[in-house]
């Protein structure tokens, strides 16, 4: 059986910035590969991933083979942009996984072992998280949405749910077609985070092939952004699901859905003071 896939990127990030990410997931015993394609990344962050067995993938060169220019538009970095080309290039260079998650890097915490869920999600090609929101409800993606596509496209699905950019996986040619797409769409952007407006009008108008929206008591991702921040409890009202709970297992803290099963990954736990303990013994 193919292995699966954990991959990532980061841009101008030091061994702090993903420190969390790195060690959690092997902390889970996940045996399959983990691959960080990594722009302006400081020596020790590349020497503390190599020895936990991360591939880093040093990229320098842009969708034309030039040399990035980090400040193209007046726009901070494009690495924001690229990672999308890039995580296209390494999947279609590579052998070929069973499973891929595209994740972010900075504000992730991986609770259990990807490959278990995995196992018993083969059905659909691709996975898009849900953030338990109607874009309507959610400001910052009806802005963006607003912003970038105009109003025709926002209400044709402002009443659809908010599926999140930095979680989503699934099978190999499904995620590679994706990742291209979204990189061709909101290449020329003059924004950065338009990839998560760019999925969702992928996935709710143009009819991504074998493709379902996974809620969040599925066990998957943990949303804190929507869910959980405290200083976005007037969003509240308007989940879709129940909110997430801290619990304590073996003394440290623990993030679960409804069901009283913990999330294999938790995303944005930045957010959530009460989170901060999460990650002391990595």
């Amino acid at each position: 059986m193919s292995k699966d896939l954990i991959i990532g990127a980061a841009d101008n990030y030091g061994w702090d910035h993903v420190k969390t990410w790195a060690t959690s997931i092997k902390k889970t015993g996940f045996s399959g590969d983990v691959v960080l394609i990594a722009y302006r990344v400081t020596d020790e962050l590349v020497e503390r991933c190599q020895s936990l067995g991360i591939y880093v993938v040093k990229v320098e060169h842009d969708d034309r083979g030039l040399s990035i220019n980090h400040t193209l538009g007046n726009i901070e970095t494009q690495a924001h942009k690229l990672r999308n080309f890039h995580i296209w290039q390494f999947l279609s260079d590579n052998e070929p996984y069973r499973t891929v998650a595209i994740t972010d890097t900075r504000d992730i915490y991986f609770q259990k072992n990807p490959t278990v869920f995995f196992d018993v999600h083969q059905e659909y090609d691709i996975y898009f998280p849900s953030e338990a929101i109607r874009i309507r409800d959610e400001q910052w993606n009806l802005n963006m949405l607003s912003n970038l596509f105009g109003p025709f496209v926002t209400e044709q699905i402002q009443n659809n749910v908010v599926c999140n950019s930095g979680t989503i996986f699934g099978k190999v040619n499904a995620i590679k077609e994706l990742m291209l797409n979204m990189y061709l769409i909101a290449k020329n952007f003059p924004a950065t985070g338009a990839d998560q407006p760019t999925m969702n009008v992928l996935n709710w108008l143009c009819g991504v092939k074998n493709s379902t929206v996974l809620n969040m008591d599925a066990g998957w991702a943990c949303q804190c952004a929507t869910t959980m921040e405290p200083t976005r409890r007037h969003l509240r009202d308007d989940l879709l699901e129940p909110i997430p709970r801290i619990t304590q297992i073996d003394n440290k803290p623990c993030v679960i859905n409804s069901n009283n099963e913990p999330f294999v990954l938790v995303h944005q736990y930045d957010r959530v003071p009460e989170l901060s303990h999460l990650t002391k013994d990595l």
